[in-house]
């Protein structure tokens, strides 16, 4: 799919050439496996091999393995069994990210089967092959190694642009004065007082120049 973008050439051509082509050690190709015959494509051929043929089922199957156990075979020439992991070991996982280098530190914490494990990680928890785990010596992180938010302090060169007036008189700066009561504004008393209230006093009421009626 890849070259056949580079190049710019016909996607769709390139896979029917490829279902139409045997592969090494088998004499019949995907299509006729599945079709039972080749399928038309740009390659000139005869109406004779368009022709349904039935493909010894049995044969093909004998044959794709030996092929799946001789790939298997030159593949643990050079491989090896990893070292397990147990509960606690300190690891090393590798980045699943784009363009990310940096392997995080992280704490196994079971074994799930044979590959694959559990993983604590500073931003939650992980399942990951064995491949992509590298068992250190580092300390596990702790609460304590988390990064913390850091505190802000005054110090005397953030003092130098405080207004000199608040220095000289440090009861007049606005952080040392005292936040004035409810009770002690002046229009406090105007309204816990209920003579002084417009809708206390029987005079001001604007429905007190209405006659009252009476019912019954």
């Amino acid at each position: 799919m890849a070259k056949c973008k580079r190049s710019g050439s016909d996607t769709f051509l390139a896979l029917l050439d490829h279902r139409n082509t045997p592969p090494t050690g088998i004499q019949i190709s995907p299509a006729q496996r599945l079709l039972n015959r080749r399928t038309r494509s740009l390659l000139p051929m005869t109406a004779e091999l368009l022709k349904p043929s039935v493909a010894d089922e049995d044969l093909t199957r004998m044959t794709l393995r030996l092929r799946q156990q001789q790939q298997a075979r030159y593949y643990n020439r050079n491989a090896r069994d990893l070292t397990p992991l147990e509960a606690g070991d300190s690891v090393r996982v590798k980045p699943w990210q784009v363009g990310k280098k940096e392997w995080d530190k992280g704490v196994v914490r079971k074994r799930l089967d044979g590959r694959s494990y559990e993983v604590k990680l500073p931003n939650g928890v992980l399942r990951r092959n064995r491949v992509h785990l590298r068992k250190t010596s580092e300390p596990a992180i702790s609460r304590e190694q988390r990064p913390q938010v850091p505190t802000i302090v005054a110090s005397e060169r953030s003092l130098e642009n405080f207004p000199s007036i608040y220095m000289r008189n440090p009861a007049s700066s606005p952080i040392n004065s005292p936040v004035s009561s409810p009770t002690s504004h002046p229009t406090s008393n105007l309204a816990s007082s209920p003579a002084s209230s417009p809708a206390s006093s029987p005079a001001s009421s604007p429905m007190s120049h209405l006659p009252k009626l009476r019912f019954g």
